[in-house]
């Protein structure tokens, strides 16, 4: 590239070089949204500890963890668990939005992604298929604890 030894060449390259090895763009974007959206969804949850009180104050009853190995049929466990009628999951679209309230004023988004074939966020070689709007673990959340 021309005049690449300019500030402004550099930033063009080194663009160019992360659109190439698109793990680096999702690491850029990544960093640069992640603050943005972790406050967006503490605003959300200030608002429901604000509307509705009590929901700090819910117990939850008899949780039960699933820990194992990776590849160890644990999240086989969970799906089974999860279509029990005792037992309560979570989507991937829980986890990425944990605030309900949020998750109400863009429950759009999921089905938008899923008509674009945008909602798919692991393939299955990796291991699983991640989808936004099927069951999946909870250890996303742990993003959001302080």
């Amino acid at each position: 590239m021309r005049n690449s030894n300019t500030t402004l060449g550099v930033f063009v390259v080194c663009l160019k070089v992360l659109w190439r090895h698109k793990r680096y763009l999702y690491l850029l974007t990544f960093s640069l949204f992640s603050h943005f959206i972790y406050s967006l969804i503490d605003y959300f949850y200030f608002l429901i500890i604000l509307g509705v009180p009590e929901f700090e104050d819910t117990k939850i009853q008899n949780p039960i963890f699933i820990i194992g190995f990776n590849r160890s049929g644990t999240t086989f466990f969970h799906q089974f668990l999860s279509q029990s009628r005792q037992f309560t999951s979570s989507t991937a679209w829980d986890m990425v939005s944990p605030s309900i309230l949020l998750r109400k004023l863009i429950a759009f988004f999921p089905a938008l992604l899923s008509m674009m074939n945008f909602d798919r966020i692991e393939k299955k070689d990796k291991g699983h298929e991640v989808k936004l709007t099927e069951i999946e673990e909870d250890e996303m959340l742990f993003f959001y604890t302080n």
